[in-house]
This record gives C-alpha cells, sequence and structure tokens, in this order.
C-alpha cells in the first residue's frame, strides 16, 4: 500500500521472478491497473473476502469439514 501525492492511499502488486532478482515487476491488478485506489481494491476483492471463516475454512467445533465455501456461494450471486 501506497500513499500518493494527494494523500490517497493506492495498491499496488509487485512480482519477483526469483529470489535473487532485484527488481520487482508492477503487475496490473484485473478491472483496477496499477496502481488502484484503496477504495476500488476493497470494492473488487470483496467477493473472496470471507464473510463467515468457519464457515469459508470447512471446519466445525468437531473438526469435521463440510462440502459448502460461502465465495463460491457469493460469486454465483
Amino acid at each position: 500500500m501506497y500513499r500518493s501525492e494527494s494523500n490517497q492511499y493506492t495498491v499496488k502488486v509487485k512480482y519477483l521472478r526469483s529470489f535473487n532478482d532485484e527488481t520487482p515487476q508492477d503487475i496490473s491488478i484485473p478491472d483496477c491497473g496499477s496502481p488502484c485506489t484503496l477504495e476500488k481494491f476493497i470494492e473488487i476483492s470483496q467477493y473472496v473476502i470471507p464473510e463467515d471463516w468457519e464457515q469459508e475454512c470447512r471446519i466445525h467445533h468437531s473438526g469435521e469439514r463440510t462440502d459448502r465455501s460461502t465465495v463460491n456461494q457469493r460469486r454465483k450471486r
């Protein structure tokens, strides 16, 4: 996350091809670009942020897994 000259927060994704690479590449964020405003990044990434972590991880208190995924259900909406 970066703060722009206009005092607005932006998100950039950087990629290193290897551990020896000293110059990371900027990766364009789909439907947003690079840099991407924090507000837009939050908006486009909402469908991958779990609302119910326990359900998303499919773990119940008993330790049994379930077959449902809240992220997949929200994508279908």
